[in-house]
């Protein structure tokens, strides 16, 4: 989300606090403040888009679906029609984007922008799939958008792949070739840093392997 932020340089306008977020606070520069979520606002190609991040979930399924119904009643007093939520699962396709809605038209569109939609009863878990169920209840069409990931190797693939679906998706233009030289800059990181795991691994290897007199 922050990468979308950036590149339609789009300004905050409204930030959410709950009593359902997590009881501590966050401290920037010696400051502290309160977990929130935040609204921004973008014109992207004619088309008002608010984009919704956020420092962490509710901490309760009580809390998922008050601060779930708060955002779609937020979204509805601005003119709101479509909601769209982006989330990952585990997996070891990291090429592969799964999706559902609310709509069959744009489930439809979901398919034919190359999106699996067969989640074989896999749940939807957390803010991701709340809001996605709830915005039928609101009248708001909704979409949601998943990247398989590994979870244990971190990676920026996966998040390419989504942006990419979901610029197919929406008709949105976005440019993506500062992510992905992002991606080879973490990429070259994260093989330096597997190499010197994987030497230190040899060395403990080694030490463990080594005779000694007590």
């Amino acid at each position: 989300m922050t990468y979308l932020i950036q590149q339609f340089k789009a300004k905050r306008f409204a930030s959410l606090y709950s009593p359902f977020f997590p009881y501590y606070v966050l401290s920037e520069k010696g400051n502290v403040r309160l977990l929130r979520m935040e609204f921004y606002h973008a014109e992207v190609g004619g088309r008002d888009v608010v984009l919704l991040t956020g420092d962490c979930q509710p901490t309760t399924s009580e809390g998922q679906f008050e601060v779930a119904s708060t955002v779609l009643d937020f979204a509805k007093l601005h003119g709101a029609n479509l909601v769209v939520t982006l989330g990952g699962f585990s997996g070891a396709n990291e090429d592969k984007i799964v999706g559902a809605s609310t709509s069959k038209s744009l489930l439809k569109k979901l398919e034919r922008s190359g999106v699996e939609v067969n989640l074989s009863g896999s749940p939807i878990v957390g803010m991701t799939g709340v809001l996605l169920s709830l915005a039928r209840f609101k009248g708001v069409d909704a979409v949601c958008l998943l990247g398989e990931t590994r979870g244990y190797a971190p990676s920026l693939n996966p998040a390419k792949r989504l942006l990419s679906a979901l610029v197919n998706v929406l008709d949105l233009k976005l440019d993506l070739k500062s992510m992905e030289k992002q991606i080879a800059k973490f990429n070259e990181l994260r093989g330096k840093l597997m190499e010197i795991a994987e030497k230190e691994l040899r060395l403990s290897k080694r030490r463990e392997s080594l005779p000694y007199i007590s």
